[in-house]
C-alpha cells in the first residue's frame, strides 16, 4: 500500500513539473530534458520510464531517444505543443458534476489549463465527473464545431483538446446520479408576491407535491450550481400587484432566464419573457396546476418541460393557458370550442396535454374519439399550427377526473 501511495505522489509530481511549473519554461512541443528531471528534481531514468509506461490516461511521453519527456495535455503553464489539428468524432463529451459553476452553461472555457478537454468516450467522461461528485456528461457537436472552424487536436487515445465550447454546440446534459439533497428537491418552483396565492398552492396536493415555494420579498433568484439548476427545471413568478413589478425584478428575471426556464403569471405583459396573463386568483392557479400537470408526466406519448422549453418559453412571448376538468363527452367538446376562441384562427405553437390516474384509464378510452375530432377540429382552423399533444398518467391526482391544458404561444 505504502509503495502504491508513494507512485501515486511521484506521478503527481511529474504532472507538476510536466504542466504546471511556472518556475520553467519548457520547450516547444512542451518537452522538458531527462536530465533535468534526474538531476534536478530526484527522478531516476527507470522511474520516468515506469511512471510514463503505467500512467493509465496516457499523459506522458518520451521524444524518440528518451532524451526529453513531456506531457501530452493537461497544462496551465503557457505551451506551445506544436499539436496538428485533426477532423474530430462527430460527438465529443465533457464530464462535470453537479457541483460545478452555473456559468458552466454559457460555454466551456479552459480557465487554468491550455485547452478545454473533451472525450470520445462516454465511460471516460463519466468518470472524470465523478471525481467531483455527483456526475453529469455534457455531449458537444463536435462535428458542427468543426464545420464553423474551431479547430480540434487529439494528442492521445480518446482525449480531445479544442480553445473553448460555445454553449450553442450542446446537444444535451444528461445527469446520471444525484445526491440525497438533490433527490429530496422539487423540479419547479414558485415565486410569488401573494401570501393567498401560495397557501392555495399548498392545498393543491398536484401542485404542492412537485413545488417548492417562496415570497417574493425573500427570494434571491440565485443559481449557483449545476446542481441547483438541474433540480429546478422550471420557475414560476406570480406577480398579483402592479407595484411589485419594477424594473429591477424584470432585470433580474432577464438574466436569470439565460439559465433556466422561467415563466411569468400576472396581470402585466412583458414582452423580455414568456408569461401567462391571468388576472385573478382560480385563473392562476388553473395555470400553475397545468404547468405541474405537464411536468409531471409518464407514458405513453410523454411530454415533459423539454417540450414547453422548445416549444414555448425558449422562444418567449405571451402563453395562454386553457384547463378544464373533463368528466363527461360534453367537457372535452366544450374544452375544444374554447380553444378554437381562444386562438381565433391565428398562427401558433400549441401543446394539449391529458393528465389522468393509473386507476382511470378506462376512463380515457370514452373521450378518445372526441379528442381526435377536436384535434383535427384544430389543426384543420389553423393548418400552421405547430401542436404537440399527449397523455400522462399521474399518481398525484385524484381517480376521479381527467385534466385536459392547452398552452398556446401566438406566433407574430
Amino acid at each position: 500500500m505504502k509503495k502504491e501511495d508513494n507512485t501515486t505522489k511521484r506521478s503527481c509530481s511529474l504532472s507538476y513539473l510536466l504542466r504546471h511549473d511556472k518556475s520553467y519554461t519548457l520547450e516547444i512541443g512542451g518537452w522538458r530534458p531527462t536530465v533535468d528531471l534526474i538531476e534536478k528534481n530526484g527522478f531516476t531514468f527507470d522511474e520516468l520510464c515506469s511512471i510514463i509506461a503505467k500512467d493509465p490516461n496516457g499523459r506522458y511521453e518520451f521524444n524518440d531517444d528518451r532524451t526529453k519527456v513531456r506531457a501530452l495535455y493537461g497544462h496551465s503553464v503557457p505551451v506551445d505543443l506544436n499539436l496538428k489539428s485533426c477532423t474530430p468524432p462527430d460527438i465529443l463529451y465533457h464530464g462535470t458534476s453537479l457541483d460545478a459553476d452555473i456559468a458552466i452553461l454559457e460555454g466551456l472555457l479552459p480557465r487554468t489549463r491550455s485547452y478545454v478537454h473533451l472525450t470520445s468516450s462516454k465511460e471516460t467522461a463519466l468518470q472524470a465527473g465523478a471525481r467531483h461528485g455527483d456526475p453529469l456528461i455534457i455531449q458537444i457537436d463536435a462535428c458542427r464545431m468543426a464545420k464553423e472552424g474551431f479547430e480540434f487536436y487529439n494528442p492521445v487515445g480518446t482525449v480531445w483538446l479544442v480553445r473553448e465550447v460555445p454553449s450553442r454546440f450542446f446537444n444535451y446534459l444528461s445527469h446520471q446520479s444525484f445526491s440525497d439533497n438533490c433527490a429530496e428537491r422539487k423540479m419547479i418552483s414558485i415565486i410569488s408576491d401573494s401570501v393567498e396565492a401560495i397557501t392555495k398552492f399548498k392545498t393543491d396536493s398536484i401542485i404542492s407535491s412537485m413545488c417548492e415555494f417562496d415570497s417574493l420579498a425573500s427570494s434571491s433568484f440565485s443559481l449557483h450550481t449545476l446542481g441547483d439548476w438541474i433540480d429546478r427545471h422550471l420557475y414560476i413568478v406570480v406577480i398579483t400587484d402592479e407595484n411589485n413589478f419594477s424594473s429591477c425584478l424584470l432585470n433580474n428575471l432577464i438574466y436569470f432566464q439565460r439559465f433556466c426556464s422561467i415563466v411569468l403569471i400576472s396581470p402585466y405583459r412583458v414582452n423580455e419573457i414568456p408569461d401567462v396573463y391571468a388576472d385573478n386568483l382560480s385563473d392562476i392557479h388553473h395555470a400553475v396546476r397545468s404547468f405541474c400537470l405537464l411536468a409531471k408526466g409518464g407514458m405513453p406519448m410523454h411530454i415533459d418541460l423539454n417540450d414547453v422549453n422548445s416549444l414555448l418559453l425558449k422562444r418567449g412571448g405571451e402563453i395562454k393557458v386553457l384547463h378544464k376538468t373533463v368528466k363527461t363527452k360534453s367537457d372535452i367538446v366544450n374544452f375544444w370550442n374554447d380553444l378554437g376562441n381562444l386562438i381565433e384562427g391565428k398562427k401558433c405553437d400549441m401543446i394539449v396535454h391529458m393528465a389522468l390516474s393509473e386507476g382511470n384509464k378506462k376512463s380515457l378510452d370514452s373521450i378518445v374519439p372526441d379528442f381526435t375530432r377536436g384535434l383535427h377540429y384544430i389543426q384543420n382552423q389553423t393548418p400552421d399550427t405547430n401542436i404537440c399533444y399527449g397523455c400522462s398518467y399521474n399518481q398525484a391526482i385524484d381517480s376521479d377526473n381527467i385534466y385536459i391544458s392547452a398552452f398556446v404561444r401566438y406566433i407574430s
